[in-house]
C-alpha cells in the first residue's frame, strides 16, 4: 500500500502509549519448558520477516494449502542442509500480512548471520522477505517469549478502491463518526472477558485478554490517490481468534450509527458474539510489532517493534 511520507515513517515506529510502555517494563521474563524439537542443535537463530499474506493460508503449516511456515522451512532446510522446524510468533489467519514478524529455528549450520537475508531471497517467493537474522539464547522461542503484540487494521474511507490498492485494503464507504468510535474503543482497553469478540470455533477455555492500547489514526494515501484512511492500532498481551477483526467491525458499526457506545459496553459485559459487529475481511489486517524482554534486531534500533522493551 502506498502511504503518505508520515505514515511510511510511522510504519516501524511503536504505537506506544504509557500503558503499553509500563506493561513492557513491568512484565516478568516468560517461563516455559524448553522441550522443543532440535533443541540439541548448536545454534538458535531468530529471523525478522515481512510477508504479504494474500498468497498464503496463514503462517502455520496447513495440510491442503500453502503457508508461510511451509515455504520458509523448505527454504531453510535447503540452505542449512538439514530438516528445519520453524517456530513463529503468531499463527496469523489466511491473507493476513506481517510487517515485523519473528520466527526462530535451531540449526548446526555454520552459515554467517549476515548471509541469511540474501540467501533466503533467492529461495523464497517474492511475497516473503527475511530482513535480518540474529543468534539468540537457546531457550528463546518466538511464540512463548512474547510479551505483547501490536496489530494494524486499515480502512479506506472511499466509495471506490483504485485497482492497484484493491488487494491490500478494506473499503468502508459509510460516513464514520470517529469520535464515537474512540469513545467505544476506550471501553475495550484493559483486561476483560472478550468472548463477544471471538470467533465461535475458537478452541479456548479462557477468554480473558488484556488490551493495552487501542487507537484510531486518520491518514491519507500518497499521491496520486490522496484518499482518506483510518488505521486501528491495537496492542495487547494476547488475542483470541479473529478478535482484532471483530473489534474493528464493532467499532465501525458504532461509527456508522448501528451500535451505540452504551451497547458496546453491554455486549462486552454480556459476552454475546451475536451482538457484536461483523468479522472484517483479513486483507486489512497486519501484524505490526512483537515485543520481547530484550531488543533483538539492529534494523529496528529506533523502535521496540519485534525487538523488546525499551532500555
Amino acid at each position: 500500500m502506498l502511504l503518505a511520507d508520515d505514515a511510511v515513517k510511522a510504519a516501524f515506529m511503536p504505537a506506544e502509549t504509557p500503558e503499553l510502555a509500563a506493561f513492557l517494563q513491568a512484565a516478568p521474563q516468560p517461563v516455559f519448558n524448553c522441550n522443543f524439537r532440535d533443541y540439541h542443535r548448536r545454534r538458535n537463530i531468530a529471523l525478522l520477516l515481512q510477508y504479504d499474506g494474500r498468497d498464503f493460508a496463514g503462517f502455520q503449516r496447513q495440510k491442503n494449502a500453502l503457508s508461510v511456515q511451509e515455504v520458509l522451512e523448505r527454504c531453510l532446510s535447503r540452505l542449512c542442509g538439514e530438516d528445519i522446524l520453524i517456530y513463529g510468533c503468531s499463527r496469523t489467519d489466511a491473507k493476513v500480512s506481517a510487517l515485523a514478524y519473528v520466527a526462530n529455528f535451531y540449526t548446526d549450520a555454520a552459515i554467517p548471520l549476515a548471509a541469511f537475508p540474501l540467501a533466503c531471497q533467492a529461495l523464497l517467493p517474492p511475497s516473503v522477505s527475511v530482513l535480518e537474522a540474529v543468534e539468540v539464547e537457546h531457550d528463546f522461542n518466538a511464540r512463548f517469549s512474547t510479551l505483547a503484540k501490536t496489530y494494524y487494521y486499515d480502512l479506506l474511507l472511499a466509495r471506490f478502491v483504485p485497482a492497484l490498492l484493491r488487494p491490500s485494503l478494506c473499503r468502508c464507504y459509510y460516513q464514520l463518526d470517529v469520535n464515537k468510535m474512540q469513545e467505544a474503543a476506550a471501553l475495550l482497553v484493559g483486561e476483560h472477558d472478550f468472548r463477544a469478540f471471538c470467533a465461535a470455533k475458537a478452541q479456548v477455555t479462557d477468554y480473558r485478554r488484556r488490551v493495552l492500547s487501542l487507537q484510531l489514526r486518520e491518514f491519507t494515501l500518497a499521491a496520486p490517490f490522496n484518499l482518506p484512511c483510518l488505521r486501528f492500532v491495537i496492542s495487547g498481551d494476547g488475542f483470541l481468534y479473529n478478535m482484532v477483526r471483530i473489534i474493528v467491525g464493532t467499532l465501525t458499526d458504532v461509527g456508522r450509527g448501528r451500535l451505540s457506545v452504551a451497547e458496546v459496553a453491554a455486549l462486552l459485559a454480556a459476552g454475546e458474539r451475536t451482538r457484536a459487529g461483523m468479522t472484517m475481511p483479513p486483507e486489512g489486517l497486519t501484524l505490526a510489532q512483537v515485543y520481547y524482554p530484550e531488543r533483538l534486531f539492529a534494523s529496528l534500533s529506533d523502535s521496540p517493534a519485534a525487538g523488546g522493551r525499551r532500555s
